[in-house]
């Protein structure tokens, strides 16, 4: 079975494309319009919001390094971390010290109670 092609079957064919290719076109170009053709109150809105933006998280970096700076060096954390291991020794000669008064202690009471009795 052959299509025979004539000129009302091409005009036929042509007259969806050609509305087709004008829309397409036409949507296109309302669409430019519509993102790069912007009001110019809408830009400097824009552009004042991305600036405080970048002015907030200027300031955000600044107090960070302020506070990185602040913090201390590997060489200040050495020295704290061997003062605190001097400071738990010592803590645990005196909980030793004091386990030993109090045996002493406990020992004092017997020997008063012996003698009393």
């Amino acid at each position: 079975m052959m299509v025979e092609l004539t000129w009302q079957s091409l005009l036929g064919l042509g007259i969806p494309c050609f509305f087709a290719l004008g829309g397409a076109v036409g949507g296109a170009l309302w669409w430019a319009v519509q993102h790069y053709f912007v009001r110019r109150d809408e830009f400097e809105a824009a552009v004042h919001t991305r600036d405080e933006h970048f002015r907030r998280q200027d300031a955000r970096m600044t107090t960070l390094e302020a506070h990185l700076a602040s913090l201390p060096s590997a060489e200040q954390m050495a020295d704290l971390r061997g003062d605190f291991r001097a400071l738990s020794a010592q803590i645990s000669g005196m909980a030793a010290v004091q386990t030993s008064m109090a045996r002493q202690v406990e020992m004092l009471n017997q020997f008063l109670l012996e003698r009393r009795a």
